[in-house]
């Protein structure tokens, strides 16, 4: 049976690395990007394993061919009525390997460093308790870019440290959709 699976892999990447269009066919390849986000996010270790909001921005800037750098600046609570809160913004650098999947869809995987701004809110005691985290995240996403159009969806793992004297991190899910222009 492993052997089957394996087969079925190689065979798969054998294609995706025909398949993928040359340098020159690509339109995309070595232009920067701006791109507005939107979508889930969820805490995932203590009590917060709830979901949010996130809405961000984010941009990249070639480095080589089919590589690029990345910044990301977002912000997210988790939704709550008459409960504690808590909020992050999640200041991120990423490099990614932009891998095309034909001349108008690329797929990308990639990773990088955070600064996360984190804030959370007692309701009843009134109480705020702010602080900066560090971490690091993998992403992954694919997008449709038809000319200066891009279109896509990515998602994010990010690990933290320990949130103020809480023993819980800001490790989070984000799953978003993104649309931008392409320069």
């Amino acid at each position: 049976m492993r052997c089957v699976v394996t087969a079925i892999a190689f065979a798969g990447v054998l294609l995706l690395a025909t398949a993928a269009p040359s340098a020159a066919e690509i339109p995309w390849e070595n232009r920067a990007a701006v791109s507005l986000t939107f979508g889930l996010l969820t805490f995932t270790e203590g009590d917060y394993e709830n979901n949010g909001p996130v809405l961000g921005i984010e941009g990249r800037y070639p480095l080589a061919p089919r590589w690029s750098i990345g910044a990301a600046v977002s912000g997210a609570s988790d939704i709550g009525i008459l409960t504690d809160e808590l909020s992050i913004v999640p200041i991120e650098v990423n490099v990614t390997r932009m891998m095309p999947v034909s001349t108008r869809v690329v797929a990308d995987l990639g990773g990088g460093l955070a600064a996360v701004h984190g804030t959370f809110t007692e309701i009843w005691s009134e109480t705020e308790t702010t602080e900066w985290v560090f971490g690091g995240q993998l992403c992954a996403g694919v997008d449709w870019i038809p000319g200066r159009l891009e279109v896509g969806m990515k998602a994010t793992y990010q690990i933290t440290g320990d949130f103020a004297d809480f023993s819980w991190s800001l490790d989070n899910w984000r799953i978003v959709l993104r649309t931008g222009v392409v320069f």
